[in-house]
């Protein structure tokens, strides 16, 4: 009996040790990121932790705004004009963006999110001339598998999907990037990125001929699991992205 005791004594404090541990542990985000190019990306967070900023080499500056179920992405660099009003649904999803290039609003596009749980399985896109473009996501195991684009003009363009099974899904993975740059999040895997694969035919311009590319991804971490450096390999070409984190 006295040996039960010690025993589940142990248990109980390897459980309460291993809970502290977790709550214990900083919440990082990434702050800055450094192209191959030498680039930089400086990202800015709000006392809440909100992305607020993502500032390009010094020389110009995404600003994300926040209100009710809305966020507000505005890029405005020169004659460049980019504001996107995103619409959040009660489950933290976007449901619906607008995106105008130009400040009277009469250039733009429209997109409407579905989704089966947590997962997104259908985006609509409608721009202002008349085009429209369907995406679907196939998703297995929590990690999207393919999305297939069907566009008016009828080109195509499909995109499959293959993940480090053995490496969860973290801040840094590529498919982070767009919550970086646009202040939101449409959707990201189970497990981090490995390779994509795209296949795309252009039906609008002579003989239709699919064209396949093919990127690999691979990443290198610190103590800590963070990713610290993203390479992404493409035709033999290799550019690596290096990150900065801040920890509270």
């Amino acid at each position: 009996m006295k040996t039960l005791i010690v025993l589940s004594a142990m248990l109980f404090l390897i459980t309460v040790g291993c809970k502290k541990d977790k709550e214990n542990k900083p919440e990082c985000r990434i702050t800055s990121m450094t192209s191959p190019t030498g680039e930089d990306y400086v990202f800015t967070y709000n006392a809440e932790g909100k992305l607020v900023s993502t500032a390009i080499d010094g020389m110009s500056t995404i600003n994300f705004t926040y209100n009710g179920n809305t966020v507000t992405s505005l890029y405005a660099s020169g004659s460049y004009y980019n504001k996107t009003t995103y619409t959040i649904n009660n489950n933290g999803q976007v449901s619906h963006s607008r995106t105008e290039y130009n400040t009277a609003g009469t250039n733009w596009a429209e997109r409407v999110y579905e989704y089966t749980g947590a997962q997104v399985i259908k985006e609509t896109l409608t721009k202002n001339g008349g085009f429209t473009s369907i995406r679907t996501y196939q998703w297995s195991n929590g990690n999207l598998q393919t999305m297939s684009i069907n566009n008016s003009d009828n080109s195509w363009q499909t995109l499959t999907y293959e993940y480090y099974a053995d490496k969860p899904y973290r801040t840094g993975d590529i498919q982070d990037w767009d919550r970086l740059m646009s202040g939101v999040e449409i959707f990201h895997s189970q497990n981090l990125l490995k390779k994509y694969t795209s296949t795309y035919q252009d039906n609008t311009t002579g003989t239709p001929i699919p064209v396949t590319e093919i990127t690999n991804y691979s990443y290198e971490f610190d103590g800590d699991g963070k990713i610290t450096s993203m390479t992404s390999s493409f035709g033999g070409n290799n550019q690596a992205y290096q990150y900065l984190y801040e920890c509270k």
